[in-house]
């Protein structure tokens, strides 16, 4: 296959500013190319900051860990993800960023606000679906739907949002029309359209018409890990080249020119009757994204100079070569190599495809090849060892329990998963979708951030499981509240009627009925604490249910919710409870102070 690469410019158009790009199919032959760039500036000031565009904080991490074993000292380094790098562009620069009007979880709670009201045949297919259902949940997932949209719409369909506001549409969609309805009232209920897209626009028309303000801007950018750019971003970045010098790293799989190489539905997509070139089926059907993006930057950027370290994994293989240098190769080179003969394939583990019937047998799968590689490869180090998944929330949960004993991090989780009190309360928040089983209920109450709340012991926790277990508690806060589910309003079974039957018992004695209530005759009188705690957490459960049973105005609800993270969680003195109280304030601080709106618990539970 012939490499077709658009024409060069190989001096720098731009002073002493330029856009480099590096390339290579190897991720330690980029770093190393990072870190030569660092070593050869003579001019570098120690004393500023070293600044990275990354995409995730495991890229960030990578990045350290490496950097820091090619310097003797590896510090003063600023990593921002794109959002926080561009906002802090425009702030040097004076280029008015707006306010969050725009922000996705604003534009979520305001379309919920203006699809109460919307009514004219234009939205008859969105009223029929969200009337559907009484609790408003189907118009704020709407809302949320609606609200991703026009922020991606910010970034990638900037030119469209400019018509909507002129009146214009750009499709024959009939789903526009209504978008382009929705986003106008969007614009008069914020009264301004400075979003996101406007920002990045103005930003590149600054860099674009200032002669010189290399002195408000970093020396150097270095992207590394980003494979995938909105063309408005990446403007941005060769409109900043022009005035300090940008190091992009890209990792492509393949040294040729690998844009032509499609999978054969899109040729034939294309009206080819045969496809065009032989090509690597992996490239094709697996690459797109790197293969577009590719394409853009090479089509689109001007770059000054490139720089290639492309490495053929035959050539530093064993032999025979392993199952993936094989594939690797055939990567590097865009083409399938047959073998024959001497040359076959050999079966080895080099590429292991597993099926695990959960995530925990995947989990305990991956620990047993970890611990197998570490015992028969002595020179193999933890640090060297890097494990990826599309979704690592899924496996967030799990990871701790089953590494307990092997040293590990995990990088790009959300505070969900990083913050115990978020947890919990979360937890807390999942009780009143269902049947308050006594399992989940115990859950809740033996997390050591929610028993000493209620003067509980952990020594205490087992004589309280016996007591549910033996007092027959099973199911259900208390007969109301199944009866506000619909369900029999009998006593029996339920938390309520369990605590009676330990009150009593505590209060009495004895194995005949008071009152209609059978005193439970298990309980000593040294035990009155763990059994108050216990009364005490079930009766801040029914007032919650209580309290959560009705709709509020948005502000209420960060009340309501912050009263119950006081009385559930204690206070340890971390940040950790702080960020919580965080989030749910802003519930009534951000979003209450202009939606006046009453929400069902199932809305704002969704949202926290």
């Amino acid at each position: 296959m012939n490499i077709r690469y658009p024409s060069r410019n190989l001096k720098g158009t731009n002073g002493d500013h330029m856009f480099y790009l590096h390339l290579s199919n190897k991720s330690e032959n980029l770093i190393r190319q990072l870190a030569e760039v660092l070593r050869i500036d003579k001019k570098r000031d120690p004393f500023a900051p070293e600044y990275f565009l990354i995409q995730s904080q495991g890229m960030e991490r990578m990045l350290s860990q490496s950097l820091s074993e090619h310097f003797v000292s590896w510090c003063n380094y600023e990593y921002m993800l794109p959002t926080r790098f561009f906002a802090l562009l425009g702030d040097r620069l004076g280029v008015e960023a707006g306010a969050d009007d725009y922000a996705r979880d604003q534009l979520c709670w305001r379309l919920d606000q203006i699809l109460r009201t919307v009514s004219s045949d234009t939205f008859k297919l969105l009223t029929r679906y969200m009337y559907s259902d009484g609790s408003g949940m189907k118009r704020y997932q709407l809302a949320q739907q609606l609200a991703y949209l026009f922020d991606q719409y910010q970034i990638m369909r900037l030119p469209m949002m400019a018509a909507w506001e002129l009146g214009k549409l750009s499709s024959e969609n009939p789903a526009e029309i209504y978008q382009m309805e929705l986003w106008q009232q969007l614009g008069e209920a914020i009264g301004h359209g400075r979003h996101r897209g406007v920002f990045l626009r103005d930003l590149i028309a600054v860099l674009d018409e200032k002669a010189d303000c290399a002195s408000l801007l970093p020396k150097r950018l270095s992207v590394f890990g980003i494979h995938s750019f909105p063309p408005i971003l990446l403007s941005c970045i060769q409109a900043l080249s022009r005035h300090c010098d940008v190091q992009f790293y890209l990792l492509s799989p393949c040294e040729a020119y690998w844009v032509e190489q499609m999978p054969r539905r899109m040729q034939m997509d294309s009206a080819l009757s045969e496809p065009t070139l032989a090509g690597n089926p992996l490239l094709a059907s697996l690459g797109q994204q790197g293969r577009e993006f590719q394409q853009m930057l090479l089509q689109d950027v001007q770059i000054s100079r490139e720089f290639r370290s492309y490495e053929d994994p035959l050539e530093t293989a064993d032999d025979p070569p392993s199952l993936l240098y094989r594939i690797q190769s055939d990567l590097w080179k865009g083409e399938v190599t047959v073998l024959k003969g001497k040359d076959a394939l050999h079966k080895d583990d080099s590429l292991v495809i597993t099926s695990a019937h959960s995530p925990h047998r995947e989990i305990m799968i991956l620990r047993d090849r970890i611990l197998y590689w570490l015992d028969n490869e002595p020179d193999l180090l933890l640090s060297d060892i890097v494990v990826m998944a599309p979704d690592i929330q899924e496996y967030s949960g799990l990871i701790p329990a089953i590494f307990h004993d092997v040293p590990h991090s995990i990088a790009d989780r959300n505070p969900v998963c990083s913050n115990s009190f978020i947890a919990v309360f979360l937890k807390f928040l999942k009780l009143f979708k269902g049947r308050f089983g006594w399992e989940e209920v115990f859950d809740l109450l033996e997390r050591q951030e929610v028993y000493p709340s209620f003067e509980i012991e952990k020594n205490d926790l087992e004589i309280i499981r016996h007591w549910v277990l033996s007092s027959g508690i099973r199911w259900g806060l208390s007969g109301q509240q199944k009866k506000n589910n619909g369900l029999s309003n009998r006593e029996e079974c339920t938390w309520r009627s369990g605590i009676d039957r330990l009150l009593m018992g505590y209060a009495v004695g004895g194995l005949s009925m008071v009152d209609g209530i059978l005193p439970y005759d298990d309980i000593e009188g040294s035990l009155a604490a763990p059994l108050g705690g216990l009364s005490f957490f079930c009766e801040m459960l029914e007032n919650a249910c209580e309290a959560f049973a009705h709709p509020h105005p948005l502000a209420e609800w960060s009340e309501l919710l912050i009263g119950f993270v006081e009385s559930l969680l204690i206070e340890d003195g971390s940040d950790a409870l702080l960020e919580l109280r965080k989030i749910v304030m802003e519930l009534g601080q951000d979003y209450g102070k202009w939606n006046n709106d009453s929400h069902t618990f199932e809305v704002v539970s969704h949202w926290l």
